[in-house]
């Protein structure tokens, strides 16, 4: 009984996930006389995480401060704004009393919603308006796309050197 590495080697607590903390290593295997190493890790991508998990912070304390003011949501669609807000806590909440090992894939629903809540803050973000909201959005689109494209090789288990495998593992407890 209990939620740490010493009772799981990749378990983790509900708070690890909002920072991807300890992802789920699936395969590894060394093979070749250059250490090719092909490597299958249960994670998202980092960048998309990050951001998200700012966003649904954002969110959260948006639907906070304005319950607390007593006036509308400042965010455009009050209504998908709450819709996100509520389910994220839906699927989040119910994991933060239990004790017993659990992993990153159990964030995955949770973590659906706080995506919707960044896609929705770069929706605005990409209006027609000032151009620096729309450097902003853009850059944080770019910088998605190309940690997707980083980490694609752990993503599908696709051959790496060793070098390539250590850049890929940001954290010491990614491996």
């Amino acid at each position: 009984v209990g939620n740490s590495p010493d009772v799981h080697p990749y378990c983790s607590p509900w708070y690890s996930w909002l920072v991807m903390w300890r992802p789920v290593a699936y395969f590894f295997q060394k093979s070749g006389n250059f250490g090719i190493i092909y490597d299958v890790h249960s994670m998202a991508n980092p960048a998309l995480l990050w951001l998200s998990t700012g966003a649904m912070g954002l969110l959260l304390g948006s639907v906070a401060w304005a319950r607390l003011r007593r006036s509308s949501l400042p965010l455009p669609l009050p209504s998908t704004t709450l819709y996100i807000a509520v389910n994220y806590g839906v699927n989040l909440l119910p994991w933060l009393g239990i004790s017993r090992c659990t992993f990153f894939y159990h964030y995955l629903p949770a973590y659906l919603f706080s995506i919707l809540a960044l896609a929705l803050i770069l929706e605005t973000l990409l209006r027609p308006g000032k151009s620096w909201h729309r450097a902003i959005g853009l850059a944080c689109l770019g910088v998605i796309i190309l940690s997707f494209w980083f980490w694609l090789p752990i993503f599908l288990g696709m051959p790496l050197t060793p070098q390539g495998f250590s850049l890929r593992m940001l954290f010491r407890s990614w491996i």
